[in-house]
């Protein structure tokens, strides 16, 4: 026979579940999508500096051997995968790929009107963020900077494993607390229990009183029990 405590206690665990995994996939949503935001502003940060090496005297010469070395440069020292610089009427005024820029990058450019997309390249596992940036307002051309999205990846992950932690804890914690309240809560009617099934089993036994714990209805419950006994 199973006992009040434990039909509560599992139903307890239950909700709890049930709310906890609704916080989670709330919670995990809006972390998700702050982490995201966070990291296209820092892409759209990074190329919004490296186009400030390129003066727009330089771009207008269309000198691919002046540009070319500031864009590796700038690679170096920003930590990213990739980046191109076309001119307004789409000509590739400079990149940094040893093996000239690949076709495809320049037919996946900039899908509607937002300024950055994730690309996955044919051939590769690796999806890349890739922010575009103009210069002078556009007049001298755009800036296409491709940025790893291992770091976002990384930080989603591990913000889904605290999050599944603190929750798991939260739940864990709730559940133990509702237990001691629950085993308190009870405690009168398993007072009453224990008497009862010691009166079934010797009826001529003397009449034990038992002392009411609460006023509230489980008091009243034990009062109720005492007079009874007294009237067997």
């Amino acid at each position: 026979m199973k006992s009040i405590l434990s039909k509560l206690a599992v139903l307890q665990l239950l909700f709890m579940l049930l709310i906890g995994s609704l916080l989670y996939v709330l919670s995990e949503r809006d972390t998700a999508v702050g982490l995201r935001q966070a990291f296209t502003s820092a892409g759209q940060a990074v190329a919004l500096r490296t186009t400030r090496v390129f003066k727009p005297a330089l771009l207008a010469k269309h000198n691919p051997a002046t540009l070319q070395p500031l864009l590796i440069q700038q690679r170096a020292a920003r930590k990213f995968e990739w980046a191109y610089l076309v001119s307004p009427d789409g000509e590739v005024l400079a990149h940094t790929f040893t093996n000239g820029l690949p076709r495809d990058l320049l037919l996946n450019r900039n899908p509607g009107d937002s300024n950055w997309y994730d690309l996955t390249r044919p051939g590769e596992e690796k999806t890349l963020t890739v922010c575009s940036q103009p210069v002078s307002r556009g007049k001298a051309g755009t800036l296409y900077v491709g940025l790893d999205r291992g770091p976002l990846i990384d930080s989603i992950r591990r913000m889904r494993i605290v999050l599944a932690s603190e929750m798991a804890g939260a739940m864990l914690l709730c559940v133990l607390i509702f237990a001691w309240i629950a085993r308190r809560l009870l405690s009168p009617i398993q007072t009453l229990t224990e008497v009862a099934l010691k009166i079934k089993g010797d009826l001529s036994g003397e009449f034990q009183w038992v002392a009411p714990k609460s006023d509230d209805e489980l008091g009243v419950l034990t009062n109720a029990f005492n007079g009874m006994w007294a009237t067997i």
